[in-house]
């Protein structure tokens, strides 16, 4: 089976991609995540220490309206969206099975089921596009299980009451999922790489944070206890690679935007692994 991996789009269409898969023969597209466009990005990092934060640490980017003003900020709101949603719709139109989670560059509402009457966009108005979070899909012989990103369960640090029941919850979630796949047999799909590897640390000195890692710490126990055979991340642009945690190959398939992705070939427990910096 091969399998073609490409994330972090940030609302650019990879206009390649469609060419790419009927030439060579690719059976299924994972993408996991940041598929909307981030307008204000330099004026993000210009603003980091500004910004306001969660409870749990992340950054508000919110904040940027008071920086940028209300009429700039709902300009870029407006085509953040829109682009996203082209950027979804263009993969659905390849015509192959795609598999996503959502990264935390999305709009997590387009990831949720719609209510009735409802015409707001969500990914289950795409025919070939599935979200996967704490489900597992299978394919060709093999498991396919998504894991997106939770901020405030993802450092083990935070240990209130609300973070402590929710892990709990999901531990029991995960556990159920995968005592019914094989685990040799398993592809685990996140944003972030986990936690404290080559693929999570900050490499550019421009970026806050240089030289620490920002990876996902839940995920890396997720990992080191069931030791899927794989798992395809993004989220850290600069990281296109792939490092071993345990038996599990874990492989970040780049800034899609830039046009990096990578090509999985999979028979059995073997894996060819291909990276590309453009089409």
């Amino acid at each position: 089976m091969r399998i073609l991996a490409m994330g972090d789009f940030h609302g650019t269409m990879p206009w390649g991609l469609k060419t790419f898969v009927k030439k060579n023969k690719v059976d299924l597209i994972l993408s996991p995540g940041d598929f909307y466009g981030f307008c204000l990005k330099r004026q993000y990092w210009k603003h980091f220490y500004e910004l306001k934060r969660t409870k749990y640490g992340g950054v508000k980017s919110e904040g940027l309206k008071e920086i940028v003003g209300a009429k700039r900020y709902k300009e870029c709101e407006k085509k953040d969206k829109m682009s996203g949603i082209n950027v979804l719709k263009y993969l659905d139109r390849i015509g192959k099975p795609v598999f996503v989670v959502y990264g935390n560059g999305d709009i997590v509402d387009a990831f949720k089921r719609k209510r009735k009457k409802s015409k707001k966009f969500t990914v289950y108005d795409l025919k070939n596009v599935k979200f996967i979070d704490l489900v597992s899909e299978s394919f060709e012989g093999f498991y396919f299980v998504g894991l997106v990103d939770r901020e405030f369960i993802m450092l083990k640090k935070k240990r209130t009451k609300g973070v402590i029941s929710t892990r709990k919850r999901l531990r029991k979630k995960i556990k159920k999922i995968f005592k019914k796949v094989d685990l040799d047999k398993t592809i685990l799909m996140s944003h972030r790489p986990p936690y404290n590897t080559k693929l999570d640390r900050v490499n550019d000195p421009k970026i806050p944070g240089y030289g620490k890692h920002y990876g996902d710490e839940f995920l890396r126990k997720v990992i080191e206890r069931y030791q899927p055979l794989l798992n395809v991340c993004g989220h850290m642009h600069e990281n296109q690679g792939k490092i071993r945690v345990g038996k599990t190959l874990v492989v970040n398939s780049g800034y899609g935007k830039k046009g990096e992705f990578v090509v999985l070939d999979l028979k059995g427990k073997k894996i060819n692994v291909r990276f590309y910096k453009s089409f």
